[in-house]
């Protein structure tokens, strides 16, 4: 197998969100992304697959010098090496990477989170990814890197809620404490076979924010600059388009995981890619 074939597999599995986010890129900026969502899925899933603590931390400190061996032009695994050509064509910012290594070490041994402001430090984090694939598509503008960062959280954000019933099962609290308690949540709830009212309610503030925060995003892209950054804006319209599901279904995240099926991401991503052309081609 190929190390782009890998990738592939791992990072953009058809089906998958990302797969859409992805579909309508030019290359070489498709094949970049989809490493880089490789990479994001076998960094990601450490603290998912390996339970005991200092062995998920070895597993990560392979990560961290397999990027050392990267910017070195040696790497090792099939993801980074798909990466290195664009790590070179593009100047990815060394940070970045470390940036979202960081993230996944708090994701390792949560710490807890005791406001939105501590949380927002570990999204930060995350939103490295984000940065990392607005460079991989043509990045550069400080306000486009303003916009991969707004977006990044966002989606940090949402996954927090979608994942919060598994999150909790693992031992792993996002939601920040101080709102938890405003809304009388105990931990234990979140593990429940239903979710109760005042859970609802909190999860329902919890999703405001994070359109909020995709508003946020997307009002910090420059019109020009759409359609490079075209997966970007593909992942914030099936985000949207998810928080509207959970919202209409009533904020049961606890009794399933809401999901949109294929057919309708590929409408979704194909739409937003079509305005995003316009965009592009619409005279100042």
């Amino acid at each position: 197998m190929t190390p782009e074939a890998y990738c592939e597999e791992r990072g953009a599995p058809p089906g998958s969100s990302r797969y859409y986010f992805r579909l309508f890129l030019p290359e070489p900026q498709r094949s970049g992304v989809t490493a880089l969502y490789a990479l994001c899925h076998e960094v990601g899933s450490i603290a998912d697959e390996v339970s005991e603590i200092g062995a998920a931390r070895v597993k990560l400190g392979w990560w961290q010098e397999e990027i050392e061996r990267l910017y070195a032009r040696e790497p090792r695994h099939p993801v980074t090496r798909a990466l290195q050509a664009h790590v070179e064509w593009n100047g990815l910012r060394r940070a970045l990477f470390d940036q979202f290594l960081a993230a996944a070490d708090m994701d390792i041994d949560p710490p807890g989170y005791a406001d939105r402001e501590a949380l927002l430090v570990y999204a930060r984090r995350h939103a490295a990814a984000q940065r990392l694939e607005s460079e991989i598509c043509g990045g550069g503008d400080p306000a486009v890197d303003d916009f991969a960062e707004s977006l990044g959280i966002a989606l940090r954000l949402a996954r927090v809620l979608q994942d919060v019933r598994a999150d909790a099962a693992r031992g792993r609290v996002y939601l920040p404490q101080d709102r938890l308690e405003a809304h009388g949540v105990k931990p234990g709830e979140l593990v429940q076979a239903e979710t109760p009212p005042h859970l609802r309610a909190l999860l329902q503030e919890e999703a405001a924010g994070v359109v909020e925060q995709i508003e946020h995003a997307l009002q910090r892209l420059p019109a020009d600059a759409q359609h490079a950054q075209q997966s970007g804006l593909v992942a914030a319209a099936i985000e949207r388009r998810l928080l509207a599901e959970i919202e209409r279904d009533g904020y049961r995240l606890l009794e399933h995981r809401i999901d949109l099926t294929p057919l309708r991401k590929f409408w979704i991503a194909w739409r937003t890619v079509r305005r995003a052309r316009r965009s592009a081609a619409r005279p100042d």
